[in-house]
């Protein structure tokens, strides 16, 4: 168990997500500060070459002020893939299915990029897997300030599309496609980042060495020689938004997140 770990003092490196419930996830921030074990949260994809073009070109503020932008994960999962594991498609062992497991590093991704969300006004359902207790497909807005960022998820998609999202700022645009970036400014700018092939943003064969490129930066953590880029609270903070996407509803409104 990691908040058992965690209060010994061992450090601990956790998959996505960071636990099912953001009750459990502030559990292990709390003994991991009790401790002064470091708290670890798998997110890789921020160190994707795509990504990292995406923040340079947002933090430079040459992009000026986030207007708003959208993001969407259309994969698709058969109903063996849920059944052949007695822990998937379960509220109590999963947390919960398309938001919890196949689109939280996207979600991840645009915190990352534009910080703590505010509130989040969403739907979720299962459509096309009536195996299965958890969601299928998700849809709603999520605020950052007062840009606006929608969002579409769903696992009965025919095939695994390359994740894709977009942020438009006042003096232009930064969108991801798969493995591609492209950051067009209204001036007529245009600039492409594209990772090679052992470094796709998003499919599999990328998995490997974008965790390497964590791990990495962990170990330099844990040596004194950087700080924690992707502590517990940076996994809090996702937790925080897919949870609030299921209490959005499950209750009708919208949720404050702030």
């Amino acid at each position: 168990m990691s908040i058992a770990e965690l209060k010994k003092g061992i450090h601990v490196v956790c998959e996505k997500p960071l636990a099912t419930t953001v009750a459990d996830a502030e559990a292990m921030i709390a003994a991991a500060k009790e401790s002064g074990a470091k708290l670890e949260i798998i997110f890789q994809n921020r160190y994707n070459p795509a990504t990292v073009a995406i923040k340079d070109a947002l933090t430079s503020g040459g992009l000026g002020r986030v207007l708003g932008g959208w993001l969407r994960v259309t994969w698709f999962r058969s109903s063996d893939y849920y059944l052949k594991n007695d822990w998937r498609g379960r509220w109590a062992t999963e947390g919960g299915g398309v938001l919890i497991n196949q689109s939280i590093h996207t979600f991840d991704l645009m915190n990352y990029f534009l910080g703590s969300p505010t509130s989040v006004s969403a739907n979720v359902a299962n459509r096309a897997h009536p195996d299965i207790e958890v969601e299928d497909v998700a849809e709603g807005v999520i605020t950052y300030g007062d840009a606006n960022v929608s969002f579409y998820v769903n696992t009965f998609h025919p095939y695994n599309a390359p994740v894709s999202l977009e942020i438009v700022c006042e003096n232009g645009t930064a969108s991801l496609n798969g493995k591609t970036t492209t950051i067009s400014y209204k001036d007529g700018r245009t600039a492409s980042h594209v990772s090679e092939e052992t470094e796709n943003a998003f499919t599999k064969d990328y998995w490997g060495y974008s965790h390497i490129k964590q791990f990495a930066a962990f170990y330099d953590s844990l040596a004194g020689k950087q700080a924690q880029a992707i502590c517990g609270a940076e996994g809090l903070r996702t937790q925080r938004l897919i949870n609030g996407i299921y209490d959005s509803s499950k209750l009708g409104r919208a949720i404050n997140l702030s």
